[in-house]
């Protein structure tokens, strides 16, 4: 409807016509009751979030409004560059940090890492956490090489929660040196 327009005005010691009244109750009482819109409500209203509800319909949040590093589709999360050449042990190391919605449909999420292991018979690790689960991807060459963990599932992950995340990356003995160039997180 559109913002509220008073149809009658009353003055003091003027009858009061009970269709007029009316007319000007019902404006009002229409618009509370149904026809409430934007136009209705000022630009900063302050609404506390906790008295609206989830925004469920796809497609009715921008992309722009999300905060960085919140993955979406079935690319959920990419980083590059990330580590190159550091000496980090047989100790997980944290490489990047992200957070993460479970979007409806997204069973299973796969981590794919550019990994090397620089010494002959080493293995470089590359570990992802979302939330309560988790996965990893080794690579045991000694050339840079896309490497793939198993699905980690995250069924057990609520739909539409925002879940941090974390990519962390050893090597299988001290004072050897890995690379980890890339981080790519797909979801299915």
């Amino acid at each position: 409807m559109g913002l509220i327009v008073k149809s009658y005005t009353f003055s003091a010691g003027a009858t009061i016509i009970a269709a007029e009244h009316n007319t000007n109750f019902d404006t009002v009482y229409n618009e509370i009751n149904g026809e409430l819109n934007n136009a209705n409500i000022k630009a900063a209203a302050g609404i506390e979030d906790t008295k609206l509800d989830t925004i469920s319909t796809a497609g009715k949040i921008a992309i722009t409004a999300l905060p960085s590093g919140v993955g979406l589709s079935n690319v959920l999360f990419s980083l590059s560059p990330l580590v190159t050449s550091i000496n980090m042990g047989t100790s997980y190391i944290t490489i990047g940090n992200f957070r993460w919605v479970r979007m409806a449909g997204v069973s299973n999420v796969v981590l794919h890492s550019l990994t090397q292991a620089v010494s002959s018979g080493q293995t470089t690790t590359c570990f992802c956490s979302i939330g309560s689960r988790s996965g990893t991807s080794v690579n045991i060459a000694t050339s840079l090489a896309w490497v793939t963990s198993n699905n980690i599932d995250v069924t057990a992950l609520v739909t539409d929660t925002v879940y941090d995340g974390v990519i962390m990356l050893r090597n299988s003995a001290a004072s050897v040196t890995g690379t980890c160039q890339a981080v790519t997180i797909i979801g299915s």
